[in-house]
This record gives structure tokens, sequence and C-alpha cells, in this order.
């Protein structure tokens, strides 16, 4: 018996052979595809982030002090994504406590998670903004676009309040 790949996985021609309209086929059958369980959001580890859930609300805090290098801002970005298509996150809080730097990149990606958030209905603070950060978002009037709680519990507060 020989197994065939294909785009839809393996399959594995059955040793069997059968007559329609006098031409014959070989029956296939699929080995193997396998159910994946879905994971709880205490089960998600993600590493550019911690999740906490607050009710309804998830609050995301970042692990990195400076959100610059291409590599660490695609994971974050697809953690955030994750968080949001896979457990339906509605209401998310990014907490920046600790970043001390953030490159237009990592900004261009919090900008699509909110977008992401805003088609799907949902709401995104950002909270903890200190420091440099807070001047570059001044500067680009991205406190003008985000909503922006002072700390995580006030970020926690405007979202449960909607």
């Amino acid at each position: 018996m020989s197994t065939v790949w294909s785009w839809f996985g393996a399959w594995e021609s059955a040793p069997r052979v059968w007559m329609r309209n006098g031409v014959s086929a070989r029956i296939r059958r699929v080995t193997h595809f396998r159910k994946r369980r879905a994971m709880s959001l205490s089960e998600f580890q993600p590493a550019f982030v911690t999740i906490e859930s607050h009710g309804d609300a998830i609050v995301a805090r970042f692990t990195r002090s400076q959100l610059s290098e291409e590599d660490n801002i695609e994971q974050m970005a697809h953690e955030l994504v994750t968080l949001i298509d896979h457990y339906q996150c509605q209401r998310l809080a990014i907490s920046m406590d600790i970043v001390e730097f953030i490159t237009s990149a990592a900004l261009g990606k919090l900008i699509m998670i909110h977008r992401k958030l805003h088609r799907r209905d949902g709401r995104m603070v950002v909270c903890d903004v200190k420091g440099s950060v807070a001047e570059v978002m001044k500067t680009s009037r991205l406190n003008e676009y985000f909503t922006i709680a002072p700390d995580t519990q006030g970020a926690i507060g405007l979202l449960t309040a909607s």
C-alpha cells in the first residue's frame, strides 16, 4: 500500500480495486486529519506579552522594554492577533508600563490591532504610557487616535463601561 501526499494531507490507497462503468479506480481515504483541541486562554503562552483576564476585558502587558526589532514586532503583533482571532477578544487593554522605546513599526502594529478590533465592534485602550513613549504618541498625535488610560484599572474601567 503506498502513501500519496497532496495539498490536503496524506492519502493512502486502498488495496482493492473496484469497477465503475468498466473503468477501474482505486479507493482512497484520508489517513490522518486530526481535530485540534481548542486552547483555553490560560494555556496560551505568548513570549512578548503577558495576559491577564478581567472578566470580558483582557490586559496584555509587554515584556520587552524596547519594541524596536522587526522580529519582535512581528511576533508581538501575531500574539495580539491570536488573542483577537482565536480567543474572540473584544476588549483589549495594552499596558506599556515597562516600554521605554518604541519604533514607528511597532506603532503601526498597534494601529493594525486597533483597526482589527474596531471592525469587530471591539475596543482597545492603551494604558501606562509614560516617558519617551508618551512623547512619541503626542508628537505623532496617536494620543488622539487611541483611547489612553493612566493605569490598568482605568483601562479596565473604560473597557467594561462600554
